[in-house]
């Protein structure tokens, strides 16, 4: 029978996680939103040298056009330029390196000096209102404000960047729990203390190949584990320090600048077992027993991209200490720790 522990109901949320597989993701499209033209005027929007959409301004003087970019992009920087022709407005988004089309006939072309970043879930609000446009671009919807609606933040909801690929390192704290490390240790002792909840600290890297899948490798370090007991005639300290490192295999499904995931691969454990045993008729004896092997992990979480380089995340799982004694002494080990961490992952990299 295993002791209750506080962290012992993290077990069926940890194993929940794992069991997880996210697939799909919202198909997304880039926005483009011209305000202040003519009032049921055209605009018409150019990507590289392809006329990709057209719609009519509204009353108001605001259309909304949609375009994609090529499949084999994620993202591209681009050069905005727009052109008054009469009634007809004209958005044309260049890729770095090619040249723009050239003018249609004696229509007034006007450059924004820089390159912007196009990604899928990117819009543009471009205001006409003068010769030289104003050019606001968000990843994700504009807010209210850009479109001369303003809107309070609750009717703006939070802007995030959408949550990247590419590589990233991260660094982790929280709390972790064997499952059965002190069972072993406390015996049949009369009184024990366990120390079975203690804190974790991690670091590592990883990769997201797509948005949907990636690679990950940590170094997890719990703090030393102490239990401490007595029984007929004697005391005894224990204390146990593990080294863990990790592969795992990642799946993900991003909405937006979240992203939800589940991992699971396998791990490598070095762990060091010292007991201090205090007989009462004959004095003090110091044991200690050194075991290495391999187990697996499965976990789950989410994270929270708050700048393009930059991300918050949970991560919960359980990780299978498993191994035989080194030296050639007699013994092994077969544990289960069920932990849970925070941390922040920052993207390396553009």
């Amino acid at each position: 029978m295993l002791r209750p522990t506080p962290l012992t109901s993290l077990r069926p949320l940890a194993l929940a996680l794992t069991c997880v597989v996210m697939a799909g993701a919202s198909a997304s499209a880039q926005t483009v939103i011209v305000t202040h033209a003519p009032a049921s005027g055209s605009v018409e929007l150019v990507f590289n040298s392809d006329h990709v959409a057209a719609a009519t301004a509204d009353a108001n003087g605001e259309a909304t056009m949609t375009f994609a970019l090529p499949v084999d992009k994620s993202e591209a920087d681009v050069r905005v330029s727009t052109e008054r022709c009469g009634d007809v407005r004209r958005v044309l988004l260049v890729e770095r390196g090619l040249p723009p089309p050239p003018p249609a006939g004696a229509c007034d072309r006007r450059d924004i000096t820089g390159f912007f970043i196009v990604r899928r879930e990117t819009t543009f609000v471009i205001d006409v209102t003068n010769p030289d446009p104003i050019v606001h671009l968000r990843q994700g919807p504009a807010p209210l404000s850009w479109l001369g609606r303003p809107g309070t933040p609750e009717h703006e909801g939070i802007n995030l960047p959408p949550a990247p690929s590419g590589v990233y390192v991260f660094g982790d704290v929280g709390l972790v729990n064997a499952m059965n490390a002190s069972t072993v240790t406390c015996g049949n002792a009369t009184s024990c203390t366990a120390g079975d909840l203690t804190g974790i600290a991690s670091v590592g890297a990883g990769y997201w190949v797509t948005k949907m899948f990636g690679v990950q490798a940590s170094y997890m370090h719990p703090a030393g584990m102490k239990d401490s007991g007595t029984g007929d005639g004697y005391t005894f300290t224990s204390t146990r320090t593990t080294d863990l490192f990790t592969i795992t295999g990642t799946v993900g499904a991003p909405v937006g600048g979240l992203r939800i995931y589940g991992r699971g691969g396998v791990d490598y454990q070095r762990t060091t077992l010292t007991t201090s045993d205090t007989i009462t008729a004959s004095g003090t004896q110091n044991f200690e027993l050194k075991t290495a092997g391999w187990g697996w992990i499965g976990a789950g979480g989410i994270e929270v991209w708050l700048k393009p380089w930059l991300a918050v995340h949970v991560d919960a799982g359980v990780a299978k200490l498993k191994g035989s004694a080194l030296g050639g002494v007699e013994g092994s080990i077969d544990d289960e720790l069920v932990f849970a961490t925070v941390g922040a992952r920052i993207r390396l990299g553009r």
